[in-house]
């Protein structure tokens, strides 16, 4: 937002239809719509807090999610009405979510980001679009790659994992 004013977002955005979810012990905040559901995530570092940022500038509780740089760095953006929005490439989507399913406490959570995963990654191996995930995969630290790998092999996912290894022209070209 350019403006250094702050607003109530919930309430703002009241007459699109939106209810706001206070989610967690300390309520961190979901925007829910019949048509699109919004979330505000917030990076989290070093061992994780867990617990929700304040972000009185918009007056809601932003959601702290690890490797969020992930998905900040390759964002797409859409349109959803009259409104511009920023979301994750479906590709680095799936990557982050193969990186926190090992480290949820919740096996139901881990298992849903397992899935969603594995889902978006086949969308793109289907029209041909998992290059995308190869250039996201490629500069990442090893332990990260290892990660990735280990938790497409245990679902028995070979060959995402031989065509997300493989090489080629098509890894240096535009994602």
């Amino acid at each position: 937002m350019s403006s250094s004013r702050a607003i109530d977002l919930p309430d703002y955005l009241k007459d699109l239809g939106f209810v706001a979810d206070y989610r967690g012990t300390e309520g961190y905040i979901v925007l829910q719509h019949p048509e699109l559901i919004l979330e505000f995530p917030a990076p989290d570092h070093g061992r994780g807090r867990n617990k929700p940022r304040p972000v009185p500038e918009l007056g809601i509780n932003a959601q702290p999610l690890r490797f969020m740089n992930l998905l900040a760095d390759s964002a797409v953006a859409m349109r959803f009405g009259d409104i511009d929005v920023r979301v994750p490439s479906p590709a680095s989507f799936a990557l982050q979510k193969l990186l926190i399913a090992g480290r949820r406490k919740d096996p139901g959570k881990a298992e849903k980001d397992r899935a969603q995963a594995v889902g978006a990654l086949k969308s793109l191996q289907a029209v041909g679009e998992l290059r995308q995930a190869r250039v996201l995969l490629a500069p990442m630290p090893r332990t990260w790659r290892r990660t990735i790998q280990r938790e497409l092999t245990e679902l028995d996912e070979q060959d995402l994992v031989r065509e997300l290894e493989a090489g080629g022209d098509d890894t240096t070209g535009p994602a």
